[in-house]
């Protein structure tokens, strides 16, 4: 049989499965942005919509690997995610780091955090601690610190994910890279993620998404070349 022949008898079966995909996901962005729009809330899912986000993304994990990727187009996106995280970390790693400058310690700061990263009560809990430096973090820097925490709830409203759920699919496509490619010279082979944050200096993001928030003092540099987040992934 013919190339030719093979892709006519293969391309009907794939667009359907493309078309189931897309249906599918639908369903499960809507439930994705209600989840997360309820976290922001201190609210969670209804049992049954549990159930319905857990079945939808196992259809989508099945109908997905029944398809064979372009091995470049894989590359593309895993790149687009880790763009994604390069932002994360860099928003956790400025909080993290404006924690430590009034003296809280970085295993206390790890340790209230994660978590509770789209938790809305969270400023008001930590400011109620009694370990060193959480009084001062609070009543100092609640406007730096509320910016931050914006930013990190609009990089979960924008993949539709839990920041933790968001960590751990980009920890598996890192440990995936580690595996599937031979590391270069003083490269680790691997993508940094979130949880690393206790062992490494996060270094400073490129400029910030542009998002209106008349809140905002700094603006980015109009000069550099900025990312456009996609509204999923």
């Amino acid at each position: 049989m013919s190339l030719a022949a093979i892709e006519a008898e293969l391309k009907p079966k794939v667009l359907e499965t493309f078309d189931t995909i897309a249906d599918t996901f639908k369903r499960l962005r809507r439930l994705q942005d209600q989840d997360i729009h309820n976290k922001l809330h201190n609210v969670s899912l209804s049992p049954a919509q549990e159930r319905k986000y857990k079945k939808l993304k196992k259809e989508i994990i099945a109908e997905v690997k029944s398809l064979r990727l372009n091995q470049a187009r894989i590359d593309a996106l895993v790149e687009h995610l880790y763009d994604i995280n390069k932002w994360l970390v860099g928003y956790e790693g400025r909080l993290m780091r404006l924690a430590e400058s009034h003296g809280v310690a970085r295993e206390d700061f790890l340790e209230n955090y994660q978590g509770s990263e789209l938790d809305p009560h969270w400023l008001n809990r930590v400011s109620e601690l009694s370990a060193r430096g959480w009084k001062s973090f609070v009543a100092r820097d609640k406007d730096r610190i509320k910016e931050l925490r914006d930013n990190i709830h609009a990089l979960a409203t924008e993949t539709g994910l839990e920041i933790g759920e968001f960590r751990k699919i980009v920890h598996m496509g890192a440990e995936g890279r580690a595996r599937g490619a031979p590391s270069e010279e003083g490269d680790s082979g691997g993508e940094p993620t979130p949880r690393d944050l206790h062992r490494q200096e996060i270094h400073q993001p490129r400029p910030a998404i542009p998002r209106p928030d008349p809140r905002r003092q700094h603006r980015p540099d109009e000069s550099r070349r900025q990312i456009r987040v996609p509204s999923r992934i």
